[in-house]
């Protein structure tokens, strides 16, 4: 007979959160007092914003709250100060609500939001093409994601688009948007830490987001032959959906999220 309870909703969400509280046990027991997770949906530019915060921190990073420990290697060599050794910065794309039942205090989680025209081109390659390649086929699809409730089973969200950002809004999380980040790094990284409780200089915070420029990234991680972050990197371009959604597929995203992407000027 088919346990309906342990295929529901509600206990996908309980085991998720278990695993959460776990995680966050296993960081205290190795030294890390203090948690802090930059969180968003999928193809928001989660990755590079917590390399960043991490660096500007000075601390570890590590990816996803889940069972499997992924420590993330140091590789900018850039730290400001002298590495806080009780501090780590985690990657995430679970809801700021999951997060909140799982341990991690709002105050702790800085909530990444992307124009989900922009995410559809971007995960369109990264999870539906092996050359990360978009094209209309593989759009459809990763708008199909974002604008259905998915299944209990999907690991990354069960949530539409707007949903997850929403989540965000009502645990009162520092919400970011990608555009402002790419506009104005610095100061977007000054309001970060600044939430979370840290100070660095102009010119300290200016070394670490030269460091991660984009295009400088995308090429050391080309020519990184061990490097598995390669993948993640097509544009990182503000607007790119002009180029490759049809007018269709944006009436689909506009119609669906209307309300969500005027409360962030996306329309």
């Amino acid at each position: 007979m088919t346990n309906i309870f342990a295929h529901s909703k509600i206990h996908t969400t309980y085991h998720q959160a278990k695993k959460i509280r776990r995680h966050l046990r296993r960081l205290d027991e190795d030294g890390f007092a203090h948690c802090h997770v930059v969180s968003g949906y999928p193809k928001s530019g989660n990755t590079w914003v917590a390399r960043m915060v991490a660096d500007a921190i000075g601390c570890e990073m590590e990816a996803y709250l889940t069972d499997v420990h992924k420590r993330l290697p140091r590789d900018s060599h850039v730290t400001p100060v002298e590495r806080l050794k009780d501090v780590i910065v985690v990657k995430s794309h679970h809801t700021a609500s999951l997060l909140s039942l799982g341990g991690v205090n709002s105050g702790n989680i800085v909530s990444i939001v992307r124009d989900p025209r922009d995410v559809a081109v971007s995960g369109s390659g990264f999870l539906f093409g092996s050359e990360n390649i978009p094209n209309e086929e593989r759009i459809n699809q990763m708008i199909d994601l974002m604008v259905e409730t998915q299944k209990p089973s999907v690991r990354w969200q069960d949530l539409r688009w707007d949903e997850f950002i929403q989540s965000a809004i009502d645990k009162n999380t520092l919400i970011v948007r990608y555009c402002d980040v790419q506009e104005d790094t610095v100061g977007s990284l000054h309001k970060i830490l600044a939430r979370l409780g840290y100070e660095r200089s102009d010119d300290q915070i200016a070394r670490v987001v030269k460091f991660h420029d984009f295009k400088a990234s995308k090429l050391r991680s080309a020519t990184d032959k061990t490097s598995e972050t390669r993948q993640y990197f097509r544009q990182g371009k503000v607007g790119a959906y002009r180029d490759h959604l049809t007018q269709n597929q944006q009436l689909r995203i506009e119609l669906k999220f209307k309300d969500m992407m005027k409360i962030f000027g996306y329309l």
